[in-house]
């Protein structure tokens, strides 16, 4: 079966158009304004689940400790708490904060994108910690608590 590109395309818009008069996206996934993911119980009883931003901001300047899953702990600076705010989440009617935390590492040794228990002052809490920057040596961990 030989498809040309005019015929690919053609079916490829066709789908759209089916999708969009069914009130489907394009993943067919039904379209709507509470098209989101159920908060899982066990993430209640997290420290990270009622923490802010602000009361993160007295720690900048402080070592976590941050534990892999093999026990392994590496220490890391807390070097910036940013806010993080869109006008779009507003307008579409999510509200609530939405942060991230980036920790300075030691330059000799880095460590992969992982869910890391960590421990900061009295804190402790689990997240994914995922290493930006072109020397790997940064991390950051994105505190999302938008909801409608």
């Amino acid at each position: 079966m030989h498809i040309t590109r005019r015929n690919f395309i053609q079916t490829i818009s066709a789908a759209a158009a089916f999708f969009s008069t069914q009130g489907l996206d394009v993943f067919g996934q039904k379209k709507g304004r509470n098209v989101g993911f159920a908060v899982p119980a066990e993430a209640y009883s997290e420290a990270l689940f009622s923490m802010t931003a602000k009361q993160f901001e007295p720690m900048i300047g402080q070592i976590a400790t941050v534990t892999d899953a093999e026990g392994r702990a590496f220490e890391l600076i807390l070097t910036e708490v940013n806010r993080i705010e869109r006008l779009h989440n507003t307008v579409q009617g999510y509200y609530g904060e939405c942060f991230s935390l980036i920790f300075d590492g030691d330059r000799a040794e880095s460590f992969s994108q992982s869910i890391y228990e960590i421990r900061i002052e009295s804190v402790e809490f689990s997240a994914l910690v995922v290493p930006v920057g072109l020397n790997r040596k940064r991390y950051e961990v994105i505190v999302n608590h938008l909801s409608r």
